[in-house]
């Protein structure tokens, strides 16, 4: 199944696995506007409530990225959502882009249910070792008609520091498709 989707993968992950294409210099975050309310993927499959604070990064979607924000204050917490024909396809996609994590030398882990965020979800969970850990943790949602994945990244000792990012998020996703 992995090599079927690699083709369409191998977008995406170039974008997740490093951050996205170098953004213009005009596109400095901390000069953009603030999204707010709630935001939908550019496929117009599914929506979600951002923080407030955050923007639209400077990166150009493609492939199966839908969405890419980051917070004007901290472009090291970024957030990327990819979407798919089903969960399976999304579940796939998380452990490719782990896989290429990897290779960056982060350590991954996953979690068929993790309860972290205030509901069951396959997570994989990537960190960077330093003084302050950078980790992306990818959360699958969907199923078999619909699939996404949500990538956040940002500083934490643990998955749960990211709770006050990733949790709001997946209580306001909807699917509007």
């Amino acid at each position: 199944m992995l090599r079927r989707l690699a083709p369409a993968l191998v977008l995406p992950v170039l974008l997740a696995a490093c951050g996205g294409a170098e953004p213009e210099s005009n596109d400095d975050p901390a000069r953009a506007v603030p999204l707010s309310g709630r935001q939908e993927t550019s496929d117009g499959v599914a929506s979600l409530v951002l923080p407030k604070g955050w923007v639209k990064t400077g990166f150009e979607l493609d492939g199966k990225v839908t969405f890419a924000s980051v917070d004007a204050l901290d472009p090291n917490r970024q957030i990327f959502v990819t979407t798919g024909k089903s969960r399976d396809d999304a579940e796939a996609e998380a452990v490719f882009v782990a896989d290429a994590y990897t290779k960056q030398k982060a350590a991954c882990a996953s979690e068929d249910a993790d309860t972290t965020y205030g509901g069951t979800y396959f997570v994989l969970d990537c960190v960077w070792e330093a003084k302050n850990p950078y980790r992306k943790v990818m959360v699958v949602l969907g199923d078999e008609t619909r699939g996404a994945m949500l990538l956040v990244g940002g500083n934490g000792q643990t998955r749960a520091d990211l709770a006050d990012l990733i949790s709001p998020i997946l209580k306001s996703w909807r699917w509007e498709k």
